[in-house]
């Protein structure tokens, strides 16, 4: 006799899953994986036979197995389990937001991701849209899953112009402007911290040795970092 899809399916596959041999044969737990796919029904009162009495269901030669979703179920060992996806590492992320044309670096607190406040409106927390845009890249890397695990801290910098209050108080602003837009792109809100610095933390010079000013070392400090946490 035959299967739905016409052909015959050996009764020894039954009675050996039954009998737990599969669980030492890769090339029988690919054959039941086959037939389980076939996606047709195997009798109740079949299967029932088959657990309690393998050793008759070896000696016949051939019988029409018809497998289902229910069916699949007996033979649930046979099949491959996906693994889980690991988290990403510091180097894929830095992967992921390089190819997003996003400046992102390794530091010993994690991936640091540094955005100019250029992308701020001027003296304000407004978000240009240049800005949103790249906020929206880096919601949709840090909200797949392999990312949700990460905490995120973003802090707001500024340069030493104006008083050390007023920028205190804008770059505090700037951080909680971004988080806010990165929570509007998925990112769910207990993962976030934000803290405005001012002018504190300067990664370039404010003025020259002779003190002349340098605007190319105020715009480097003038930044927002969003920092994935180890």
């Amino acid at each position: 006799m035959t299967t739905r899809s016409g052909t015959e399916v050996p009764l020894a596959l039954i009675s050996c899953c039954s009998s737990k041999s599969a669980e030492h044969s890769p090339l029988l737990r690919t054959s039941l994986w086959t037939e389980a796919k076939r996606a047709v029904i195997v009798p109740p009162r079949l299967l029932q036979f088959s657990l309690l009495h393998p050793e008759k269901m070896s000696k016949l030669r051939t019988f029409p197995v018809f497998l289902s979703l229910a069916s699949a179920l007996l033979f649930g060992g046979c099949a491959a389990q996906p693994k889980p996806e690991l988290p990403y590492t510091n180097q894929e992320l830095i992967v992921l937001f390089t190819q997003e044309n996003l400046d992102a670096r390794e530091t010993s607190r994690g991936v640091v991701v540094t955005l100019p406040t250029l992308l701020f409106a001027f003296g304000s927390a407004d978000l240009t849209p240049e800005m949103r845009s790249r906020l929206d890249k880096i919601a949709t890397i840090l909200g797949h899953k392999r990312a949700e695990g990460r905490s995120i801290e973003i802090e707001g910098h500024s340069d030493a112009v104006g008083t050390n209050a007023a920028n205190l108080e804008l770059s505090q602003k700037r951080s909680d402007t971004t988080a806010q837009e990165l929570i509007a792109g998925g990112i769910r809100r207990d993962r976030l911290t934000t803290q405005g610095f001012g002018e504190e933390h300067p990664v370039a010079l404010n003025t020259h040795p002779d003190g002349s000013d340098n605007p190319e070392g105020r715009a480097q400090n003038r930044r927002v970092e969003v920092i994935v946490k180890n």
